[in-house]
């Protein structure tokens, strides 16, 4: 990762005298949340994954957690840009962030707002036949990651309020849908998942991978399924500009505001 600047509370500042690593989920003494949103080169020029969308389920979180809010989605929008153009990255991460010391209260001290972005190879859909992976029930889901189960051509996948996954979620279904597929919204039970055609997960960063077994039960052939190689070219398109979703979903970021 080449050093870069990062945005905290109206400034760019370098990497190393940023007073927080941004780039690691927690530290000792501070805690942070933070969201990954995807910046991806197309032929068309850099583009971002629904920016909008996910700076609001960003904000969203902060609130929830009842620390105030001074930035509005648009402010940060802005920011994005500025901050990947400043760094010349076509293709990467953008993380915004709100770190606060830990103990402290959104009275007692308010918390930081930054937002970093870095190069990050893209690598979404290309290799299908080796993204099947392993997944557990049993130790939980994580809060970023999306279960979705196929069986008999419909899809199911349980219902979700996490703020993690909510964006990339929401697109895995609408593309769903504009493919022709069924999705039904409602809990899984273990047998459901383990008896599955197909099962996939979608993350905000890796979007869609094919799970070859899950609790150690395999799934189908141990392969990404039709339905999931059929989700994961239909996103690869949309991030690639060619998608029916494109146009609606991508933020082209200024290229032409350092040249770039």
């Amino acid at each position: 990762m080449k050093s870069n600047f990062i945005w905290v509370e109206g400034e760019l500042v370098s990497e190393e005298h940023a007073p927080q690593d941004i780039f690691a989920p927690a530290r000792s003494n501070h805690n942070m949340l933070f969201a990954d949103i995807t910046c991806i080169e197309t032929a068309f020029g850099p583009a971002i994954f629904r920016l909008e969308d996910h700076l609001e389920q960003f904000l969203e979180a902060t609130r929830s957690m009842g620390y105030p809010v001074y930035y509005s989605v648009e402010d940060l929008c802005d920011t994005v840009h500025r901050t990947l153009t400043f760094n010349r990255v076509r293709t990467g991460n953008i993380r915004p962030a709100v770190c606060w010391q830990t103990g402290t209260t959104a009275q007692s001290e308010p918390p930081v707002f930054a937002i970093a972005t870095w190069e990050w190879p893209y690598s979404v859909a290309r290799q299908p036949e080796t993204a099947a992976h392993s997944i557990s029930l049993n130790q939980g889901i994580p809060d970023n990651v999306a279960l979705f189960v196929v069986q008999d051509g419909r899809i199911f996948t349980p219902p979700s309020t996490r703020f993690g996954n909510k964006v990339t979620r929401d697109s895995i279904i609408t593309l769903a849908r504009d493919l022709g597929y069924t999705v039904v919204e409602q809990p899984l039970t273990p047998p459901q998942v383990y008896q599955a055609g197909e099962v996939f997960i979608s993350e905000t960063i890796t979007e869609i991978k094919a799970v070859r077994e899950v609790d150690s039960h395999p799934i189908g052939e141990g392969a990404p399924g039709p339905v999931t190689q059929a989700l994961q070219s239909a996103l690869h398109d949309t991030l690639q500009g060619y998608g029916r979703r494109s146009q609606e979903w991508l933020d082209w970021v200024w290229c032409s505001f350092v040249g770039l």
